[in-house]
């Protein structure tokens, strides 16, 4: 099953033009997907986002330029790759992702949220009321509905005659 109907170069020479870089640069232990004089990306389907990682790590060594892994598909294992790209020592990965309006550099947990869909959205706490911070006024006690023999109230004292 493929996560996009088009071949994973579509998407390479789509990320080419966005950064105005290089497709399939020869390097010495492979061939870059996109290379410009400061990035280096691998370009896979989220599907195989765990070998791009390898490979634009490799990739990222060799040239000595900062590594970026670009990620199209569904976008159900996008916190999983952000979670493993950012656990990665410095100078790590960056994690590119695919939207309707070409790839877009994820930096943060809450952008990704940006890009679920609404059925793997986390749920929102529910709203609170405001909480006032100022002094309340005691609550006003309930109008008596009892008197002893002398006319003041009780309050459910069973000592007090009524």
């Amino acid at each position: 099953m493929t996560d996009y109907p088009e071949p994973e170069s579509y998407y390479r020479d789509m990320l080419a033009k966005q950064v105005n870089g290089r497709t399939e640069v020869v390097l010495p232990f492979g061939r870059a997907d996109v290379m410009t004089d400061t990035m280096v990306w691998e370009v896979e389907p989220i599907s195989r986002w765990r070998h791009g990682t390898v490979q634009a790590l490799q990739y990222a060594g060799q040239c000595v330029q900062q590594g970026a892994l670009a990620l199209y598909g569904s976008p159900l294992a996008l916190q999983d790759a952000y979670s493993a790209l950012s656990a990665l020592p410095s100078p790590g990965l960056e994690l590119w992702w695919l939207t309707d309006s070409g790839f877009v550099h994820i930096r943060s947990r809450v952008e990704i949220l940006d890009h679920l869909p609404e059925s793997e959205q986390p749920p929102t706490p529910p709203s609170k009321s405001p909480v006032s911070l100022l002094p309340q006024p005691a609550p006003k006690p309930a109008p008596c509905q009892q008197y002893n023999s002398r006319g003041f109230e009780v309050w459910g004292s069973p000592y007090l005659e009524i």
